[in-house]
Protein backbone atom coordinates (compact mmCIF):
# COMPACT_ATOMS: atom_id res chain seq x y z
CA UNK A 1 0.00 0.00 0.00
CA UNK A 2 1.55 3.51 -0.80
CA UNK A 3 -0.33 6.23 1.48
CA UNK A 4 0.61 9.91 0.12
CA UNK A 5 1.41 12.53 2.59
CA UNK A 6 2.79 15.41 0.57
CA UNK A 7 2.73 15.39 -3.71
CA UNK A 8 5.64 17.14 -4.88
CA UNK A 9 5.89 20.99 -5.36
CA UNK A 10 5.81 20.90 -9.29
CA UNK A 11 2.97 18.28 -9.28
CA UNK A 12 4.33 16.11 -11.67
CA UNK A 13 5.19 12.79 -9.81
CA UNK A 14 2.77 9.87 -11.06
CA UNK A 15 2.59 6.59 -9.72
CA UNK A 16 3.16 4.13 -12.84
CA UNK A 17 1.12 0.40 -13.24
CA UNK A 18 0.54 -2.30 -15.14
CA UNK A 19 -1.08 -5.32 -14.57
CA UNK A 20 0.18 -8.97 -15.75
CA UNK A 21 -3.31 -9.69 -16.97
CA UNK A 22 -2.89 -6.57 -19.53
CA UNK A 23 0.74 -7.78 -20.30
CA UNK A 24 0.31 -11.50 -21.25
CA UNK A 25 -1.61 -10.97 -24.36
CA UNK A 26 1.52 -8.84 -25.65
CA UNK A 27 3.71 -12.44 -24.80
CA UNK A 28 4.12 -15.35 -27.31
CA UNK A 29 3.43 -19.09 -25.66
CA UNK A 30 7.20 -19.32 -26.08
CA UNK A 31 8.07 -16.33 -24.70
CA UNK A 32 5.84 -17.12 -21.60
CA UNK A 33 7.01 -20.57 -20.91
CA UNK A 34 10.90 -19.09 -21.12
CA UNK A 35 9.88 -16.36 -18.28
CA UNK A 36 8.04 -18.99 -16.12
CA UNK A 37 11.73 -21.18 -15.65
CA UNK A 38 14.01 -20.78 -13.15
CA UNK A 39 16.70 -18.22 -14.50
CA UNK A 40 16.20 -14.67 -13.46
CA UNK A 41 18.55 -13.75 -11.00
CA UNK A 42 17.48 -10.62 -8.85
CA UNK A 43 18.97 -8.47 -6.66
CA UNK A 44 17.25 -6.90 -3.95
CA UNK A 45 16.45 -3.13 -3.71
CA UNK A 46 18.35 -1.13 -1.25
CA UNK A 47 15.19 0.47 0.32
CA UNK A 48 14.69 -3.11 1.37
CA UNK A 49 18.44 -3.76 2.75
CA UNK A 50 20.51 -4.50 -0.55
CA UNK A 51 21.89 -7.65 -1.88
CA UNK A 52 21.49 -10.60 -4.21
CA UNK A 53 18.15 -12.00 -4.42
CA UNK A 54 17.25 -15.63 -5.24
CA UNK A 55 16.98 -17.19 -9.12
CA UNK A 56 13.46 -16.97 -9.75
CA UNK A 57 10.62 -17.30 -12.40
CA UNK A 58 9.35 -14.24 -13.51
CA UNK A 59 5.77 -16.23 -14.10
CA UNK A 60 4.49 -18.71 -11.49
CA UNK A 61 1.51 -19.87 -10.60
CA UNK A 62 -1.99 -20.95 -12.94
CA UNK A 63 -0.19 -20.56 -16.65
CA UNK A 64 -3.22 -18.91 -17.79
CA UNK A 65 -3.37 -16.24 -15.33
CA UNK A 66 -0.21 -16.49 -13.58
CA UNK A 67 1.73 -14.05 -11.04
CA UNK A 68 4.18 -11.77 -12.11
CA UNK A 69 7.55 -11.16 -10.32
CA UNK A 70 9.42 -8.46 -12.31
CA UNK A 71 11.97 -5.53 -11.72
CA UNK A 72 13.47 -3.82 -14.51
CA UNK A 73 16.46 -2.09 -12.82
CA UNK A 74 17.56 -5.94 -10.51
CA UNK A 75 16.39 -8.42 -13.04
CA UNK A 76 18.86 -10.46 -15.34
CA UNK A 77 17.99 -13.94 -17.35
CA UNK A 78 20.66 -16.31 -17.29
CA UNK A 79 20.40 -17.45 -20.92
CA UNK A 80 20.46 -15.36 -24.30
CA UNK A 81 16.66 -16.74 -25.23
CA UNK A 82 15.52 -15.46 -21.43
CA UNK A 83 17.05 -12.30 -21.93
CA UNK A 84 15.10 -11.76 -25.42
CA UNK A 85 11.67 -12.62 -23.28
CA UNK A 86 12.48 -10.80 -20.30
CA UNK A 87 13.30 -7.71 -23.00
CA UNK A 88 9.62 -8.40 -24.55
CA UNK A 89 8.30 -8.59 -20.99
CA UNK A 90 9.91 -4.99 -20.73
CA UNK A 91 8.22 -3.55 -24.00
CA UNK A 92 4.71 -4.90 -23.11
CA UNK A 93 5.10 -3.46 -19.32
CA UNK A 94 5.44 -0.24 -21.28
CA UNK A 95 3.11 -0.23 -23.43
CA UNK A 96 0.52 -1.09 -20.66
CA UNK A 97 1.54 0.82 -17.86
CA UNK A 98 -1.17 3.61 -16.36
CA UNK A 99 0.12 6.64 -15.15
CA UNK A 100 -2.25 7.75 -12.01
CA UNK A 101 -1.68 11.46 -9.80
CA UNK A 102 -2.13 10.37 -6.04
CA UNK A 103 -2.57 13.40 -3.92
CA UNK A 104 -1.97 14.05 -0.19
CA UNK A 105 -4.73 11.39 1.60
CA UNK A 106 -5.19 9.25 -1.76
CA UNK A 107 -4.22 5.32 -0.35
CA UNK A 108 -3.16 3.09 -3.38
CA UNK A 109 -3.52 -0.62 -2.40
CA UNK A 110 -1.23 -2.93 -4.74
CA UNK A 111 -0.81 -6.48 -5.25
CA UNK A 112 2.64 -7.39 -5.81
CA UNK A 113 2.01 -10.51 -7.27
CA UNK A 114 -0.07 -8.65 -9.79
CA UNK A 115 0.84 -5.71 -10.75
CA UNK A 116 4.00 -4.08 -10.97
CA UNK A 117 4.55 -0.30 -10.09
CA UNK A 118 7.34 2.21 -10.06
CA UNK A 119 6.95 6.37 -10.05
CA UNK A 120 7.54 8.74 -12.62
CA UNK A 121 11.03 10.94 -12.92
CA UNK A 122 10.67 14.29 -11.15
CA UNK A 123 12.60 16.93 -9.38
CA UNK A 124 13.71 16.70 -5.86
CA UNK A 125 14.29 19.79 -4.02
CA UNK A 126 15.66 18.79 -1.04
CA UNK A 127 14.02 21.26 1.20
CA UNK A 128 10.93 19.52 3.20
CA UNK A 129 8.64 20.03 0.13
CA UNK A 130 9.00 16.77 -1.33
CA UNK A 131 7.03 14.18 -2.41
CA UNK A 132 6.35 11.92 0.31
CA UNK A 133 4.79 8.65 0.57
CA UNK A 134 4.25 5.93 3.53
CA UNK A 135 4.96 1.99 2.15
CA UNK A 136 3.48 -0.52 3.56
CA UNK A 137 3.43 -4.35 3.03
CA UNK A 138 0.65 -6.28 3.73
CA UNK A 139 1.62 -10.29 4.31
CA UNK A 140 -1.46 -13.02 3.92
CA UNK A 141 0.46 -15.28 6.43
CA UNK A 142 1.84 -14.21 8.95
CA UNK A 143 4.02 -17.48 9.88
CA UNK A 144 7.11 -17.34 7.31
CA UNK A 145 7.94 -13.62 9.63
CA UNK A 146 7.63 -14.83 12.57
CA UNK A 147 11.21 -15.38 13.28
CA UNK A 148 11.70 -11.69 13.02
CA UNK A 149 8.84 -10.37 15.23
CA UNK A 150 9.91 -9.07 18.43
CA UNK A 151 9.07 -11.72 21.11
CA UNK A 152 5.51 -12.11 22.22
CA UNK A 153 4.33 -9.88 19.06
CA UNK A 154 3.46 -9.27 15.69
CA UNK A 155 5.95 -6.51 15.25
CA UNK A 156 8.01 -7.33 12.32
CA UNK A 157 11.60 -6.28 13.65
CA UNK A 158 14.01 -6.42 10.58
CA UNK A 159 12.75 -5.91 7.03
CA UNK A 160 11.99 -9.33 5.25
CA UNK A 161 10.30 -8.06 2.42
CA UNK A 162 10.75 -9.28 -1.20
CA UNK A 163 8.80 -9.31 -4.18
CA UNK A 164 8.77 -13.06 -4.35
Amino acid sequence: MLYRLRQDPEKIAQTVIASVRRILPHLTLDQRQRLSQFQFKTEVDLSFGGGDGPTVPVLYGDPSDPYLRYDEDFMKASTPEGERALDELRRAVYVERREIAIEAGDLVVIDNRRDVHARSDFKAHYDGTDRWLLRLGVLRDLRPALDDCLSGTRIIARDRFTTL
